[in-house]
């Protein structure tokens, strides 16, 4: 059962807040990882994941943060594989599919954006950020305006 699993049936706003720190970051190296975040080392991050996955290609945290680290470098073709497969082994992976309703919406993918959204509250109604661009998406004129003026993404950054 992965760690962000449980983070529905937390109940304080901090153990919530830890809960998505330790499933964005990792549970085996935090302070590393926090590190490289803030140095923007996405490579490295990269790397640790990859040798993670090596080891245990099924361990979906492992993938949620590998596709993580390539969404915020904006490789896009590498992050939406990482986040599908996680998927597959755990559809009630929330930040997955939030993380892929970004994706989508970065890539102008805006039906999909929402379907992903949609699947985040179904998972857990109260998911507040998912509410916030779910209801962006239903004035599809200013979502898309908003948006439009972004240059379209790279394959690689």
């Amino acid at each position: 059962m992965s760690l962000y699993n449980n983070y529905t049936n937390m109940t304080s706003h901090k153990d919530k807040k830890r809960c998505l720190s330790l499933f964005f970051y990792g549970d085996t190296d935090v302070a590393d990882a926090k590190r490289y975040m803030r140095e923007i080392n996405f490579e490295k991050i990269i790397t640790q994941h990859r040798q993670q996955l090596d080891k245990n290609p099924k361990d979906t945290t492992a993938r949620v943060n590998l596709a993580n680290a390539y969404l915020r470098k904006n490789m896009l073709d590498e992050a939406l594989p990482e986040y599908l497969l996680a998927i597959e082994h755990d559809p009630d992976i929330l930040l997955a599919h939030y993380n892929l309703g970004i994706l989508y919406f970065t890539k102008k993918e805006f039906d999909l954006a929402k379907k992903e959204w949609e699947a985040v509250l179904a998972i857990d109604p109260g998911f507040t950020p998912a509410k916030k661009f779910l209801k962006k998406s239903h004035n599809k004129k200013g979502l898309r305006s908003r948006f439009d003026a972004l240059p379209s993404p790279s394959k690689k950054a």
